[in-house]
């Protein structure tokens, strides 16, 4: 519930409404005692606030979350807490960073049993790690990244590199990214 809540309102932009949302999760998951409930909550609250350029605040909020990661043994939440430290670096413009928190993110995320979950663990590694390289002006990993994306594909990616051909007035190439 926790986590198809969070993706509903992050496709629809709802920032507040998620660290609102994710409070309720946490309290709730305080009073079960809950860990892996309030870990996920932090992690969530974290990512929206990196969103929202409250960089700090998200730092504190993914301190948290590591802590009490310490006492459990989970690779996809592992995984998750350092995607969120990537966005995080991201965001911050330290995109060297970015790429090596995401690597860790990576190595949780190959070890994660559920095949489903480790494919939208990846992807989204995949597509941030991208953003990082671009920035950076390293585009032989840009493409790289893009064709490990496009093995699991997603719509977001394909407008993507379709609008990166089209600024290049490659019609061609727009054609065949738009139609997936």
């Amino acid at each position: 519930m926790q986590t198809d809540v969070f993706t509903k309102l992050l496709r629809s932009g709802e920032l507040k409404q998620i660290i609102s949302q994710e409070k309720i999760c946490l309290e709730f998951a305080r009073k079960q005692d809950y860990k892996k409930g309030k870990i996920r909550g932090n992690i969530n609250i974290a990512y929206a606030l990196t969103l929202l350029k409250k960089n700090k605040m998200s730092l504190d909020f993914l301190e948290i979350a590591k802590k009490e990661l310490e006492k459990e043994d989970d690779d996809n939440l592992l995984a998750y807490l350092y995607f969120a430290y990537g966005i995080n670096y991201n965001s911050l413009n330290m995109h060297s960073q970015a790429i090596r928190t995401f690597d860790i993110a990576f190595a949780y995320a190959q070890k994660i049993e559920d095949k489903k979950l480790t494919e939208k663990r990846l992807y989204g590694i995949y597509d941030w790690k991208r953003t990082s390289f671009q920035v950076l002006g390293m585009m032989d990993s840009v493409y790289s990244n893009e064709k490990k994306c496009m093995q699991s594909p997603m719509p977001m990616l394909f407008i993507t590199i379709a609008n990166r051909h089209f600024q290049k007035k490659n019609i061609d190439s727009v054609e065949f990214y738009i139609k997936g």
